[in-house]
């Protein structure tokens, strides 16, 4: 008689081993289990099975009750209430199985009644609030919560059908192994987003497997979430402190972020065999960072630009902090587009969105918030202060803070001014500005175009200087001082602005038309100087 798909086939009257192909007998999968039925003889036919594991000396005994029916077709039919439905094997093999399992002193005794239908060879499972383990391991609950069964008539023609209510999905070890399997296919695939969540559905059905853990800081690692793949790695080694994985990738990551100290420390905890390549990079990495630290001591702009390169091409790529120093370098070598370049880079990474920033990410939005004050982009100078306080309320993030606040509050309402042709009041908000900045090329511009309108030329012409000193390329200073040296006769210095300007706007009819001018006054300068002579 066929136990439907269930790999059970059982003959009356006769032994017979039984054991489906991912099943076993007894819990360990290496002891080996004597399994033998034995018939009674009536017409309602009872098997009666017993499983034996020789390292424990329990008795299980099961009894199986049939009745025949008027079928020919050999089927069995399970009963309609709380029954165990196993996966793919026989239900009494896992009852059975998992019953030695849960109390190895005792003999335990299960009943499972069924009954022949007019059905060929299907077995039909009823629905009645039934369990549904996944795989033989999660019987066992059934087990505890004392599953029986009774006969009913259901027929079916070549499918299982499970039960429809109350169906509870038990999660067993092998699920979280396949989903771990899922995870590093979309791994090995490049597909790290994808695979980032499947790792957290592993770590949370199995929170202490440590290479679960070291899994994720993989794939977060090539999303060049760094921080976030540090935590992971953490994790892995409160749940095994010998993990020479996670040890390892900490080493690796230390090494990126320029820690050079705590990267060694984590080396050494690998247990892994770190060559003298590495060791001597990590030492070539610390060399280059004091370098750095000590040119920047005495403003030697030069030398922190080449020494925070040289350590950034040995391998401390993603440190904030290092970036910073070199941003600064570049902005101090009037090299501002570079400069900034390089810090919306860092600031628009993957890493920037993290919720816990690492070190050195309040130094680089205080880099970043210069830089917009040095362009004149006094509202996102701002933001990018606020982002800093939050970040790190430290004293120089806020007094950078109330700087880019001030300053961008004395602009608008200078500008506001200037639009209604105030333009003392205007020049006096500018003023104001300067306070909080004194150095800042937009605002001595901005003054300074007041004072020319105001007809104080030479003032102006100072400002402008003064811009021009921050600011070699500022196009709109040179204008203002190539007016005011007009205004004030200075033909010369006004000819040398005017002919620059033309250079870099040839088709600039203000400035084609202002050079014109200019050039006529030189000539006729010259005319008069020769008539005086003669």
């Amino acid at each position: 008689m066929g136990l439907g798909s269930c790999g059970l086939y059982v003959s009356f009257g006769k032994k017979k081993d039984i054991a489906g192909p991912d099943e076993h007998m007894s819990p360990d999968p290496q002891e080996n289990v004597s399994d033998e039925f034995q018939s009674c003889p009536s017409y309602s036919n009872t098997i009666r099975w017993c499983s034996k594991s020789p390292s424990d000396g329990n008795l299980v005994t099961v009894e199986f009750g049939h009745r025949r029916s008027l079928s020919q077709g050999g089927n069995i039919h399970k009963p309609p209430r709380n029954i165990l439905i196993p996966g793919r094997s026989s239900g009494a093999t896992e009852a059975v199985n998992l019953a030695s399992l849960a109390d190895r002193d005792s003999v335990t005794k299960y009943k499972f009644c069924h009954q022949r239908s007019f059905s060929q060879g299907n077995c039909y499972e009823t629905p009645g609030n039934n369990l549904v383990p996944n795989r033989s391991s999660d019987a066992n609950q059934a087990v505890k919560h004392g599953l029986s069964s009774s006969a009913g008539h259901y027929y079916g023609h070549g499918n299982i059908i499970k039960g429809f209510n109350s169906i509870t999905q038990l999660q067993s070890p092998g699920s979280v192994e396949e989903i771990n399997n899922m995870a590093n296919l979309k791994y090995r695939k490049g597909y790290f987003k994808e695979a980032v969540p499947l790792y957290d559905k592993a770590i949370a059905l199995c929170p202490q497997n440590a290479i679960y853990h070291t899994n994720k800081a993989a794939a977060l690692i090539s999303l060049g979430r760094f921080t976030e793949s540090v935590e992971e790695c953490l994790k892995a080694i409160k749940c095994d402190p010998s993990c020479s994985r996670a040890h390892y990738r900490l080493g690796t990551l230390f090494t990126r972020f320029g820690q050079v100290d705590d990267a060694r420390w984590h080396f050494m905890l690998s247990d892994k065999n770190i060559g003298s390549e590495t060791m001597q990079r990590l030492s070539r990495i610390e060399a280059h960072y004091v370098n750095t630290n000590k040119a920047r001591k005495v403003k030697d702009w030069g030398g922190v630009l080449r020494e925070s390169t040289l350590c950034i091409e040995a391998g401390v790529d993603a440190s904030n902090q290092l970036v910073a120093l070199k941003a600064e370098a570049l902005f101090k070598l009037q090299r501002v587009e570079e400069a900034f370049e390089l810090v919306n880079a860092a600031s628009h990474s993957e890493e920037s969105r993290v919720t816990k920033p690492r070190k050195g990410t309040a130094c680089l939005l205080i880099i970043e918030t210069k830089l917009h004050l040095y362009l004149g982009r006094f509202e996102k100078g701002v933001k990018s202060a606020e982002k800093a306080v939050d970040m790190d309320s430290t004293g120089k993030s806020l007094k950078w803070l109330k700087k880019a606040r001030g300053a961008a509050e004395a602009r608008k309402c200078g500008n506001d001014y200037y639009k209604d042709k105030k333009y003392l009041e205007a020049c006096t908000m500018f003023g104001q500005g300067l306070q909080y900045v004194p150095t800042n090329n937009v605002l001595l511009c901005d003054r300074a175009a007041c004072r020319s309108k105001l007809g104080q030329w030479k003032m102006a012409i100072d400002d402008c200087n003064a811009a021009l000193r921050e600011r070699p390329n500022f196009h709109k200073a040179l204008l203002w001082r190539a007016h005011s040296y007009a205004r004030l006769r200075r033909w010369k210095d006004s000819l040398k602005d005017y002919s620059a300007l033309s250079k870099e706007f040839p088709g600039d009819e203000f400035i084609a038309s202002s050079l014109d001018q200019v050039k006529k006054e030189l000539k006729a300068r010259a005319h008069a100087e020769d008539r005086s002579l003669s």
